[in-house]
């Protein structure tokens, strides 16, 4: 399965079968007949509507996609020359965006050492000094880099191995690189309920002293001074002229680092827990059906559907 926002789906839930292969379902009943493969598509529909098979391109950039051209063949010749340079400008700007990703990497690479002041460039586009650092985002459909390698090994280790519980995934993310190790999996929590790394409620805590950066969508880069505290450069792309914003409502009023709330797991509604113990639980290893799908211990009302 593949999560996540796809093309052509409004339904973030929306999970896509990969295309590598063919997928067969094979349901039999006692003394019953098969259904032909348009009832069980309409079946499908029904019952299972957030499970479907990747479309045509799915994985593409959505601007800069051919389909987009071959829709306008029949349209005048002027909409024809407005889509081909749509699409010649977004793929040039793309061309930019992705030099300025590999310049950068490529200066981290030679000044990177332990024993002197340098600058770090993290896998997710995040460049930092001690007193001045930058946010850097590769434009959406276009974000190939290297721990997409990393992401590919896991999903390969993933398909060959039976996975209960959390600690089967760590193992399977341990096991997928045995000779580089470039996966290394950390949890955050353990299946027993213990926390390993606290999250803290950011949002709640600097509400209060920020405004929010108007459209923060639009923009690919954004830098940051400690000696302008609240202030943020944002631009479009690599090109543009940065337009500055000052977030602090109050300049002389800063926020404290002490004193943040601690989030504690929320846990599964009982709605979950009672899908994962009737539904999931017996297709479990019976070492892993405690520990994944546990019987319901929370007795609350279910609430109504509208």
């Amino acid at each position: 399965m593949l999560p996540g926002r796809q093309p052509g789906h409004k339904d973030w839930h929306v999970k896509l079968l990969p295309t590598h292969g063919t997928w067969y379902v094979n349901i039999c009943f006692s003394g019953e007949h098969a259904v032909c493969i348009t009832s069980f598509k309409a079946l499908w529909d029904r019952l299972l509507p957030h499970i479907k098979s990747c479309r045509p391109r799915t994985d593409l950039c959505w601007q800069s996609n051919n389909e987009q051209l071959i829709r306008s063949a029949n349209l005048p010749d002027d909409r024809k020359s407005e889509a081909v340079k749509k699409q010649q400008d977004h793929l040039s700007l793309v061309q930019k965006e992705r030099a300025v990703y590999n310049d950068m990497t490529a200066a981290c690479r030679k000044i990177c050492s332990a024993s002197k002041k340098i600058r770090m460039h993290y896998s997710f586009d995040f460049a930092q000094q001690h007193q001045y650092s930058e946010i850097h985002f590769l434009i959406a459909g276009h974000t190939k880099f290297s721990p997409d390698c990393g992401f590919g090994l896991i999903k390969q280790a993933y398909m060959k191995t039976r996975v209960n519980t959390l600690a089967d995934i760590a193992e399977v993310v341990e096991n997928s690189s045995p000779v580089s190790h470039l996966n290394i999996p950390q949890l955050v929590g353990i299946a027993e309920g213990k926390v390993l790394v606290q999250t803290f409620d950011w949002q709640q805590h600097l509400t209060h002293h920020f405004r929010r950066l108007p459209q923060i969508k639009s923009y690919q880069h954004f830098s940051f001074d400690a000696k302008r505290p609240g202030v943020v450069l944002a631009k479009t792309h690599c090109d543009a002229q940065p337009v500055e914003y000052q977030l602090l409502r109050d300049r002389a009023d800063l926020p404290s680092i002490d004193g943040l709330s601690v989030l504690a797991p929320p846990g599964l509604n009982i709605d979950r827990q009672t899908y994962l113990y009737e539904k999931i639980r017996p297709f479990c290893a019976d070492e892993a059906r405690d520990i994944t799908c546990q019987a319901p211990r929370v007795t609350t009302q279910k609430k109504p559907r509208m």
